[in-house]
């Protein structure tokens, strides 16, 4: 038995695919190497992205945005996701590509890992019918979430991270010294954490969320080694990197998870 939050802080899930794409070589008058424009780069790319605009259409991803305007003068260069793909379902997940990356994102209302996961595959199979060379990828599955007041009790991000998160944040006793009298100091940090074929890195900081001050959490989760090209293979690994992400939030939530409203439900959350 798993958990799953009403009042979740769930921004926005990413998960992420990257491969190698030839580039062209150039540089500066100085010798030293510069990157293309995507305008100049293999023509291969574009060939790809109409290929992928099929095959994740065949999976409901179906409406194509582009993502800076086709007349624009400005050059696009690498990495940057260039095509978006949503649902005409109106089911709040969507697509991404761009010269040698592609993600599957969650958006709210995030319900759980387990009804997500059908539109994982879903995308994941969409690009891999689109590589017809079938590269080594690089996986990674990032969360971000941000603590509005309703859970922070109007504490920035130090003081959550310490009194609620379980960090241990000083600061030196020269820079306390030297803190206006009655005044905090504010906090960003990041934690890289090398867990057992996976690396985890957590980043903290005070942010803003539309017009709320809010803590931003935003933990990344990368497979240590590079993957084939196989459906099974990906999702079995996004599945424990969310397995990972999931129980360290647990864990790491325990005192406001009245707040959180958690909710037991069977299968993963």
């Amino acid at each position: 038995m798993n958990e799953t939050f009403q009042n979740a802080p769930l921004v926005e899930i990413v998960a992420e695919l990257r491969w190698q794409i030839p580039q062209l070589a150039a540089a500066d008058q100085a010798g030293n190497p510069i990157q293309l424009p995507f305008a100049l780069a293999d023509n291969a790319m574009t060939v790809l992205f109409h290929r992928t605009t099929s095959a994740v259409g065949k999976q409901g991803f179906d409406r194509l945005e582009q993502l800076f305007p086709p007349s624009s003068s400005m050059p696009v260069l690498l990495p940057q996701m260039m095509y978006r793909y949503r649902r005409t379902d109106e089911v709040p997940v969507l697509a991404q590509i761009g010269p040698g990356m592609f993600s599957i994102n969650a958006l709210p209302p995030y319900k759980t890992w387990k009804e997500f996961h059908p539109y994982l595959e879903g995308g994941v199979e969409g690009l891999l019918e689109a590589l017809t060379d079938k590269p080594e990828l690089t996986v990674s599955l990032r969360y971000i979430d941000a603590f509005k007041h309703d859970l922070t009790s109007e504490r920035d991000a130090k003081i959550f991270a310490t009194e609620v998160l379980g960090f241990r944040l000083d600061l030196p006793p020269t820079l306390q010294a030297r803190l206006t009298e009655g005044a905090q100091a504010r906090m960003s940090f990041q934690v890289a954490l090398p867990v057992p074929k996976m690396w985890m890195t957590i980043t903290v900081s005070d942010g803003q969320l539309g017009t709320d001050s809010v803590v931003l959490m935003n933990t990344d989760v990368r497979i240590e080694n590079v993957l084939p090209s196989d459906k099974q293979a990906i999702l079995s690994a996004l599945d424990n990197a969310h397995d990972l992400i999931h129980g360290t939030f647990l864990d790491m939530t325990k005192s406001i998870q009245d707040k959180l409203q958690s909710v037991p439900v069977a299968g993963d959350a």
